[in-house]
Parts: C-alpha cells; structure tokens; sequence
C-alpha cells in the first residue's frame, strides 16, 4: 500500500489545493486525534496548504501545544459571526502572499453541521463533515487512504485530478 501511495504522488494532481480545518471536535479534543499527524503529513507531501478556522481563541495555543503549527499558514482562532469570516479572512491572508484559490480547489473539515451547511449553500467549497466524537481520521480524507472511498458522493475520480500520468500496477 505504501508504494502504491507513492506512485500517486508522483503522478497524481490533488483536486484540492487548500485543506480548511476546523480544531475543536476536528484535529483536537481532551488531546490531538490520533491521525492527525498523518493527515498533515501527507497533505504537505501533496503540497496542499492548510488553514485552521477555528471559534476557539486558543487555537493558536493547542496548535503550538500539539506541534502542529508547523503545518498551517494561517491559523484563524476568535469568536466571531461565522466560518465563512474565517474563510475569507484565509484567502485574504493568501491572496496577499499572491496565492488565490477557487472554490472548488478548496476542502473544508468541521464537525459542526450547520458550519457545514452555511459553506456548502453560500460557496462551492468542498465540506466535509467530522465525526465529532472520533475527529478527523485516516478513513475520512481520500486524499490520505486512497484505497478507500469513506466518501460515497464523492468518487476518488474527483479527489484527484489526473495529471496524464497512468499508474500501473
């Protein structure tokens, strides 16, 4: 399996070229979700960027706490109206750095569903919703367990995008 994940690599685009976490209940809760590590590990060798967009003010703090602000650009963590404030105060911060993103290039994790909800009516942002009580795992993100489809609507076909590259096996 490991070779295989290598092969993609190599030949395999990732759809998604910026992963949106929310913390609480998603990377984080009396600790760090046991998968995390792995998921931002293979996000950066993808070369998808990462943002948290969090409710919590301490976002930063847990972040530094667990190791993980190595990981994000940008970490969003205040009260406020909405995600979708986040969101934009996210490709706010990339559009300065000169980098923009397309809804569509864009994954969005929160375990909340009416944060979900609001990003999928209002945007074309890819949402997915996380278990609360089990975080953010290995068989939740395609992007990091390709043999699996934990995403029934959403075929493997679309999580990628085919660079013209063929894998064989």
């Amino acid at each position: 399996m490991h070779v295989i994940n290598k092969i993609l690599k190599k030949t395999v685009k990732p759809k998604y070229r910026l992963a949106i976490f929310d913390m609480d209940q998603t990377l984080v809760d009396q600790t760090i979700y046991e998968d995390v590590f792995h998921i931002m590990e293979e996000f950066k060798s993808l070369k998808i960027n990462m943002a948290i967009a969090s409710y919590n003010p301490y976002a930063a703090w847990l972040c530094d706490r667990y190791d993980i602000t190595k990981y994000f650009d940008i970490i969003c963590g205040y009260p406020h109206e909405g995600k979708l404030d986040h969101i934009k105060t996210i490709r706010n911060y990339y559009k300065e750095n000169g980098v923009t993103y397309d809804d569509t290039e864009i994954i969005f994790f929160d375990d909340d569903k009416k944060n979900i909800s609001d990003i999928s009516r209002i945007t074309g942002i890819r949402c997915i919703t996380v278990n609360p009580k089990k975080g953010i795992n290995k068989n939740v993100v395609n992007l990091v367990n390709c043999n699996q489809s934990p995403l029934p609507p959403l075929p493997l076909n679309e999580l990628f995008t085919d660079t013209g590259s063929t894998i064989s096996s």
